[in-house]
């Protein structure tokens, strides 16, 4: 385990180092994303989560979300939604909401089963990790073969439950995430027979507002 310590603190401070738009262009041009993803793989834990954390971190800009998707890190990222440890999956949706804004990633992401795995994190009873995994999926609900499969995997059930959540961040992105899959037939119907209407009218009253008051 003494091993292992400069390695959780060399992606830590990757991790930190990452909040920077200037080191996070160096860290991408000197193979730090390709070693952050192989982190993935690791059996430590701590490992994985500062990996995870940077990888996050990383995924704001859009070369970085290139190079993660080009060296396999959605598939090593959608595998951390099944870990046991809390932190380490909120961190790997979190990329996957930075990562899902284009439609190639999108398409990687559904064709790994992130969509699945993504919803499964909707049972949790952490809040910011049901929150970036409703975010993703809202993301994701911009094309109509992930519609079908959020809908086709019980995903709309699970939005719907979200919107009675005391977290506003959360209600958000769920409810956005029904703005798009309301686009399709099925899932209006589905919607409907999960009793969203109930739920989403329920958020325009004062009390439960999603949205911020006008100024």
């Amino acid at each position: 385990q003494t091993c292992a310590l400069p390695i959780w603190n060399a992606a830590g401070a990757l991790w930190g180092l990452a909040f920077d738009a200037d080191s996070r262009k160096a860290i991408r041009k000197n193979g730090g994303i390709d070693k952050l993803i192989q982190c993935l793989g690791s059996g430590d834990i701590e490992l994985k989560l500062n990996a995870a954390r940077a990888l996050r971190n990383l995924a704001v800009d859009a070369d970085s979300r290139k190079a993660i998707r080009d060296k396999r890190g959605i598939d090593k990222l959608i595998q951390c939604l099944g870990s046991r440890d809390i932190e380490l999956k909120r961190n790997a949706a979190g990329a996957l909401l930075e990562l899902a804004l284009y439609t190639v990633s999108r398409k990687s992401i559904r064709e790994s089963g992130g969509i699945d795995k993504l919803i499964q994190c909707l049972d949790s009873d952490n809040d910011e990790l049901k929150r970036n995994a409703a975010g993703a999926l809202c993301r994701l609900a911009l094309d109509a073969d992930s519609r079908t499969a959020i809908r086709d995997n019980e995903g709309i059930p699970k939005l719907i439950e979200c919107l009675d959540s005391n977290n506003d961040e959360l209600k958000r992105n769920a409810a956005a995430a029904l703005v798009y899959l309301a686009l399709d037939a099925d899932s209006r119907t589905a919607i409907r027979d999960n009793e969203g209407i109930p739920k989403l009218i329920k958020c325009l009253d004062s009390d439960n507002a999603i949205l911020d008051p006008e100024e």
